[in-house]
């Protein structure tokens, strides 16, 4: 088979494995936030006034309107349509990732790995893959409110691979390409204010050329694209501050610590994606002494290690780690600033490209490597394919089985406030679900628990 057919057809295969996992999720109902976001978001009506439509969230105005298109198409009460659109969305993704995995595979061709064309589409299968199937990513893409993490994505990957492109010698016009990108993921999320930040890693771990090139490129386009997203990030906060929080926003230096802490739970949930839950109660860390700070600084700091140990192996698997770390910057700069949930499991999913592109590239180096020992060693080389597929097969179970989980959102919170048995909101969200269900004795009993563990907050009692 020729080289681009192979490619195409892996291509295809991560594709529709990212499909088929999320067809039993299409069904489901809309859950939390979807009720704000889109049952009660009375500027998705009618698709000509646009102005409402981009007025409704000012800073996310991209998300609003597709959510428009879908009612316009499937009507306001069916979540099928949503659903529908953001698998859709997730399978371009997949696409967007497979190309720019095996893209700076294909970069790195020349490197001390020798990769030559054949396992810079393992690594781009591999990465491919984990991103359609894995469990974490099931909040974003299972969940109707989780879109603003998908558009996020595309057009983030969009402009990744534009300005590629264009600092591989395209035309100007690729460069054209990557600020479009770029403006529309900034109009999804306000992730994409890292894109400057993921652009100089690429530059300074994948991209080969002269120490005085990148020195230009550093002075001309990086440090003018880091100014330009700052004064982004600044003006994000200022709307937030005045605007969406008018009371005032302050600055809690202990959640830093916490945001560590939520940094090594997302890397356990990649490597090991059990005990999933929609609310993660994550306890505050007053000082830097206690066992789980020290751990959560200890797991950093080995991480960022392990950044720099693997620029001499392979610059890929380098810079994925890297891009997984800077896109969990801005939520925990949120978080620092009192404003969201510390841990979200849909925030993960634009960073976990990058860790899925390191993944990809460690596992195919262990293989050339294993490869070439004699005896045991080739037979275990020729016995990995297997194995990945047998990995790729159990993540595909437990997504499914995630998103059996959303389809009912009572046992959605009830796992919820299992999780969580000191927490309120569990407790609250649970007595929701069961009287909408008409299970109003049990909804009482599950909102006088709510009100028990925080009788100061007014929804309980609403």
């Amino acid at each position: 088979m020729p080289l681009a057919a192979h490619r195409l057809v892996a291509c295809g295969a991560a594709a529709l494995a990212g499909a088929l996992v999320y067809l039993n999720a299409l069904s489901n109902p809309f859950v939390y936030d979807d009720h704000r976001l889109i049952l009660e978001n009375l500027s998705l009506r009618n698709l000509t006034a646009w102005r409402a439509i981009l007025v409704h969230d000012m800073t996310r105005p991209l998300i609003n309107f597709s959510y428009a298109l879908d009612y316009a198409i499937w009507g306001g009460a069916n979540p099928f349509g949503f659903h529908v659109t953001n698998v859709l969305i997730h399978v371009v993704n997949i696409v967007l990732l497979f190309h720019v995995a095996g893209g700076l595979a294909r970069d790195l061709g020349t490197s001390s790995m020798g990769r030559g064309a054949a396992d810079a589409d393992r690594v781009a299968l591999a990465a491919g893959l984990l991103f359609a199937v894995h469990p974490i990513l099931t909040q974003a893409v299972g969940y109707v409110s989780g879109r603003s993490e998908l558009l996020c994505a595309t057009f983030f990957l969009a402009a990744f691979l534009s300005a590629r492109r264009a600092m591989q010698g395209g035309r100007a016009r690729w460069w054209a390409a990557a600020a479009a990108a770029w403006v529309l993921s900034l109009a999804a999320k306000e992730l994409a204010a890292m894109f400057p930040a993921v652009l100089l890693a690429y530059d300074q771990l994948v991209f080969q050329d002269t120490p005085d090139a990148r020195r230009r490129r550093l002075l001309r386009l990086h440090v003018p694209l880091v100014m330009l997203a700052t004064m982004a990030a600044v003006l994000r906060v200022g709307v937030m501050a005045s605007v969406e929080h008018p009371s005032g926003t302050t600055i809690h230096w202990p959640f830093a610590l916490v945001e560590l802490d939520v940094f090594r739970r997302y890397l356990g949930l990649l490597l090991l994606p059990l005990n999933q839950t929609i609310f993660h109660a994550i306890a505050p860390l007053s000082s830097v002494f206690r066992p789980r700070a020290i751990l959560a600084v200890f797991t950093a700091a080995a991480y960022v290690f392990l950044i720099i140990r693997l620029r001499r192996v392979d610059g890929l698997a380098s810079f994925g780690l890297a891009w997984f770390a800077l896109l969990l910057i801005p939520s925990a700069v949120l978080v620092v600033l009192d404003r969201g949930e510390p841990m979200a499991e849909h925030r993960v999913y634009l960073a976990s490209a990058g860790f899925f592109m390191a993944v990809g590239t460690i596992a195919v180096l262990i293989r050339a490597r294993i490869g070439r020992l004699n005896g045991v060693g080739s037979r275990a080389a020729r016995r990995a394919p297997a194995v990945g597929l047998l990995v790729v097969a159990l993540l595909c179970v437990r997504t499914i089985s995630r998103n059996i989980v959303w389809s009912r959102p009572v046992s959605l919170w009830l796992e919820a406030a299992e999780y969580a048995p000191d927490h309120w909101l569990p407790r609250l969200a649970l007595g929701e679900a069961l009287h909408e269900q008409g299970r109003h004795k049990e909804a009482i009993v599950s909102l006088r628990a709510a009100l028990a563990l925080r009788p100061g907050e007014a929804l309980g009692y609403a």
